[in-house]
C-alpha cells in the first residue's frame, strides 16, 4: 500500500505521526531482521541434542541376566575360590578342596550361561568387550577341565609345584581379564556410577584379603 495515500485516506488523530515514506525501507529492513533473528533462534533450539548420547540404550532382560551372572561370578565366588586354599588348606583338610572346586564350579557355570546369553541375544556393539569374554571362557576352560581335574600326584615333586604355579598364575590373569570385562560392560549399559563404585570396592576388599592371605601363608 502507498504511505502517502493511506495517510490521506485515515482519519488523524491528536498527535498522530504521519508515516514519511522515506522512512519505509528502513521500517521494513528492521521487521525483516528480527523475523530472521527469531527464525534463527528458533531453528538452534529445535536443533540442540535431547541429551546423552547413551539415553537410547535400550536394556532387555537377558543383558541384566548376563550382566549379573559374571558380576557374581568373577566379583565375588572367583576370589572367594582363589582364597579357600590360602585360608583354610591347613585347617580343613580336605574339606577346603571340596569348597574350592564347588565354587569354582559355579563360577564356570555362571560364565558359561553369561557368555551365550551375550553370544547369542547381545548386540556385539562392542568388540572388546566380547573378545575379552570369549579368551575369559576358552582360560577358565582350561583351567577347570585340564589344568584343575589333571593336576599331576602330589609325590611328582617338581612337576607338581611347576603345575601348581602354573595353576596358580593362569587364575590371577583370568580374574583380572574378567573384572576389567565387568567394567567394560556396565559402560555399554550406561550404569551409574554408584555400581562403579560398588564393583570397585567390593573386588578391592576381596584383593586386599587374597593379599594379606598370600603374606600371612608365607610367614608360615
Amino acid at each position: 500500500t502507498d504511505p502517502a495515500r493511506y495517510n490521506a485516506m485515515c482519519v488523524r488523530r491528536p498527535n498522530q505521526r504521519i508515516i514519511d515514506p522515506n522512512d519505509l525501507p528502513t521500517h521494513v529492513q528492521f521487521f525483516s531482521s528480527q523475523l530472521n533473528l527469531n527464525q534463527t533462534l528458533e531453528t538452534e533450539t529445535n536443533s540442540e541434542p535431547s541429551g546423552d548420547s547413551n539415553s537410547n540404550i535400550v536394556v532387555h532382560s537377558y543383558d541384566i541376566a548376563h550382566a549379573v551372572l559374571l558380576s557374581i561370578a568373577w566379583i565375588l565366588f572367583a576370589p572367594m575360590g582363589a582364597l579357600t586354599p590360602r585360608v583354610l588348606k591347613s585347617k580343613t583338610k580336605p574339606w577346603w578342596f571340596y569348597l574350592h572346586v564347588g565354587i569354582h564350579t559355579l563360577v564356570v557355570v555362571c560364565t558359561i550361561i553369561g557368555a551365550v546369553l551375550g553370544l547369542v541375544y547381545g548386540s556385539h556393539q562392542n568388540l572388546s568387550h566380547m573378545v575379552i569374554g570369549c579368551v575369559v571362557l576358552g582360560i577358565v576352560s582350561i583351567q577347570y577341565f585340564f589344568l584343575g581335574w589333571l593336576r599331576p600326584n602330589k609325590k611328582a615333586g617338581r612337576i607338581r609345584q611347576f603345575w601348581y604355579q602354573v595353576h596358580q598364575w593362569i587364575g590371577r590373569i583370568v580374574i583380572i581379564l574378567a573384572v576389567t570385562n565387568v567394567f567394560l560392560g556396565m559402560e555399554l549399559l550406561d550404569a551409574p556410577v554408584g555400581w562403579y563404585t560398588a564393583v570397585g570396592v567390593l573386588f578391592g576388599l576381596m584383593m586386599c584379603v587374597y593379599g594379606a592371605a598370600c603374606f600371612g601363608s608365607r610367614k608360615r
